[in-house]
């Protein structure tokens, strides 16, 4: 007997120079409705994105030290252990402690200078959004550090008042959990409005869905769609029963 494999869907932060994967931190699509998981738009969050990756990849002062399982006490040294590694790989080994080439580019009219990069959310691979940034003082040691680390995947305590960071991942998860609780208080009114099934509401285009919520106050438009989506259910038992 064969094994049937399920799919698990998942989202893709990942942040790149060139063809090489500077950071990427994978998490599950699953735990948010479909109709979210699939019509993701992060655009307004993309300047602050920029921003943030902008300043962590030009800074100066950085802690290169990784803590372990607190129990046990131990920690890395992550440029350190870059170093100690690359001694026994290939010379021609891309030393990733070299600082690219920066570029200079004129877009719309306005000269940018510093380190191409990109950064990207995908669903299963599939790209979401892309975008190319540019990084001047580009500090290559970044990416050993636990300042890259905090910035996409967040940090627990950033001040001594204990605030939260929760990163850039953490900023799009909550981003899409709270589309996903809006869509299911519509789903909610939809379905006590007008009297239709959870699967017929997933039948609705877009549009349709939009018009619905927005004439919820129209007692005219919200009688004739009862009485459509009740035929419906009635023709759709009368089916099941003589079969």
């Amino acid at each position: 007997m064969e094994k049937s494999e399920s799919t698990e869907n998942y989202f893709k932060f990942g942040i790149y120079l060139g063809r090489e994967i500077v950071s990427e931190k994978i998490f599950s699509a699953d735990s948010f409705n479909p109709v979210v998981r699939y019509s993701v738009d992060i655009r307004p969050m993309i300047p602050s994105i920029i921003q943030r990756l902008q300043k962590v990849f030009s800074k100066r002062n950085l802690n290169y030290i990784w803590s372990g399982n607190e129990l046990e006490g131990y920690q890395y040294d992550l440029l350190k252990e870059y170093k100690r590694v690359t001694k026994y790989l290939n010379p021609r080994e891309k030393n990733k402690l070299t600082r690219p080439v920066s570029s200079r580019e004129n877009i719309n009219g306005k000269i940018i200078r510093g380190v191409k990069m990109k950064f990207g959310l995908y669903i299963n691979n599939n790209p979401i959004v892309e975008r190319n940034f540019y990084v001047e003082n580009y500090n290559p040691t970044v990416r050993f550090s636990t300042d890259l680390l905090e910035i996409v995947q967040g940090t627990h305590i950033i001040s001594d008042d204990h605030r939260t960071d929760r990163g850039i991942v953490g900023d799009i998860y909550d981003y899409l959990k709270g589309k996903d609780v809006s869509h299911m208080w519509e789903d909610y009114d939809i379905i006590n409005t007008y009297g239709v099934a959870i699967h017929q509401i997933r039948e609705l285009n877009s549009n349709e869905r939009a018009e619905m919520l927005n004439k919820i106050g129209n007692r005219f438009f919200v009688k004739q769609k009862r009485n459509y989506f009740k035929a419906i259910m009635q023709k759709q038992n009368q089916q099941n029963q003589t079969r």
